[in-house]
């Protein structure tokens, strides 16, 4: 017992001795010590459509005599060491995979479950290995031996390759010898690089009058990772999908003209692929002048993809999901003209509302009376990036904007607007932070009670990168100071505010 207790304090400091100084504590026990640098749990995402995945070891010898050979075995878990080390842990949630499931080979047709390694010489120190998994047949595993792992339950249990290092004659950091792969089988998912919603707007002045005129929307159908086996990914084009469009969200987009586009309806994805660019080829020349055209590109509903061999193919290891569609619209001006978009407390929110006056909807009302007012008796949830904003869920995506603003009839200069700054996202959850528009000193035309003035114009609206379905109408900065703080000594407040957008 007093053994083992002087072994456990001393373990630390002898792992890292460079065999430079002695002891005669013991030193039969420390010729040798081993551990696994990287031990303990390790959590594996693999996906089914891989061929192997790489997980990395090093070993690693220390101890009092670091010239004296010794060795070690670096192996997965056989049935007898895994029922011990779940009794003595208590873990019973894991399941091991079959030993085809992984190789320590590098021939990766062979099946090696273990490594044995033999240190000579003080510069001996460590060894690297690597236990190569095989995503796809632990798939196949997985699905032949479904009950061992409780599917159903609240509770399933986790798909494991225990590793342990072991040694015969030389001693093992019992706290640093086991390293539990965890397997996190995952599907790999079609994936786009577009909103489902992308707008085009061209000037006709600056086409080529002679023709040619072709827009090819950028998109990229992709997947986490390639596959060796060959599939085909089937799309169309979709009347009725922008017609429906129309109808839920109540827009009037035109079905583009057959004869206006190209369309390629098949992706064949080699074995080793896992990305391919859309081919759409848009006329333009055949569009008529201020019209909105969309249209409506759709996975195919009933054979999404085929597979080059319908013998050898991982099934369901690729998650694409039939019907789902992405929608172009196309216009060509001759002047953009901004429209106005109806704003009501619908459409808009804030974080910043004073509880005791300037109700949100005295700003859209159309009367320049009434009137909305920022936070001042209690400290709002005001941001650094954002500081007091108005937040807008735009009718359609829009990426150009122009807009309105009136004092409120009884404003002091502290409220007078000074600085906004526009965000756009078309996920309401995750906002950039990064405007694509800075208005500064707005107080130079907003500089008395009831002054109204006008911030962008039609032949030069503020821009976005892309078309924005929810912008952020942040004001940073009033007469008063900044508004990045949850000081209750800053505000804001104005009559009316109105929006124009494309």
């Amino acid at each position: 017992m007093k053994k083992s207790i002087i072994f456990s304090g001393l373990l630390g400091a002898l792992l890292l001795t460079t065999g430079c100084e002695t002891t005669d504590i013991y030193p039969e026990d420390f010729d040798g010590v081993f551990t696994i640098r990287n031990a303990g749990n390790r959590d594996l995402v693999v996906y089914a459509t891989d061929d192997t995945s790489e997980v990395p070891f090093v070993v690693m010898k220390g101890g009092y005599a670091p010239e004296v050979t010794s060795k070690a075995t670096l192996k997965v878990m056989n049935e007898e060491e895994f029922a011990a080390y779940q009794e003595s842990t208590g873990l019973v949630s894991y399941v091991p995979v079959g030993s085809e499931c992984y190789t320590f080979s590098d021939n990766l047709d062979q099946n090696v479950d273990a490594v044995e390694y033999e240190f000579i010489g003080k510069n001996d120190r460590s060894r690297s290995t690597t236990l190569h998994v095989r995503p796809n047949v632990i798939k196949q595993w997985i699905a032949d031996n479904a009950d061992l792992f409780d599917l159903d339950s609240d509770n399933p249990k986790t798909a494991i390759i225990p590793v342990i290092l072991t040694s015969d004659v030389d001693k093992v950091d019992p706290n640093n010898n086991v390293s539990i792969i965890k397997l996190n089988l995952r599907t790999s998912q079609l994936e786009v690089d577009v909103n489902e919603f992308t707008s085009r707007t061209m000037n006709a002045s600056t086409l080529d009058p002679n023709g040619g005129n072709i827009y090819s929307p950028e998109m990229n159908f992709s997947f986490p990772c390639a596959t060796p086996w060959g599939f085909t990914l089937h799309v169309n084009a979709d009347r009725a999908a922008v017609q429906k469009y129309n109808m839920v969200n109540k827009t009037s987009y035109l079905v583009l003209p057959a004869d206006a586009y190209e369309l390629v309806t098949d992706y064949h994805f080699a074995p080793g692929v896992n990305s391919l660019p859309l081919d759409l080829k848009i006329d333009v020349d055949k569009l008529d002048i201020n019209r909105n055209y969309c249209i409506a590109i759709t996975i195919d509903k009933k054979n999404p993809i085929t597979w080059d061999d319908e013998n050898y193919n991982p099934g369901d290891a690729l998650d694409v999901k039939a019907g789902t569609t992405y929608y172009f619209s196309v216009r060509v001006v001759d002047v953009v003209i901004l429209e106005k978009i109806e704003l009501s407390v619908a459409n808009v929110t804030t974080n910043d509302q004073e509880p005791t006056e300037g109700a949100l909807a005295g700003l859209f009302d159309g009367d320049p009376a009434t009137y909305f007012h920022s936070g001042w008796s209690k400290a709002n949830e005001r941001e650094s990036v954002y500081a007091s904003y108005l937040e807008i869920e735009l009718p359609t995506p829009m990426s150009m904007f122009r807009f309105n603003m009136t004092n409120r009839a009884t404003a002091a200069v502290a409220g007078y607007v000074k600085k906004v700054h526009l965000f756009g996202t078309n996920d309401k959850n995750n906002w950039p932070t990064t405007p694509f528009a800075e208005i500064d000193n707005m107080n130079q035309l907003l500089n008395a009670s009831n002054a109204s003035a006008e911030f962008g114009d039609d032949e030069n609206p503020y821009r976005a990168d892309q078309p924005y379905k929810y912008i952020r109408f942040c004001v940073m900065e009033s007469g008063g100071g900044s508004l990045g703080t949850t000081s209750t000594a800053v505000f804001w407040n104005a009559a009316e505010l109105e929006l124009y957008g494309f």
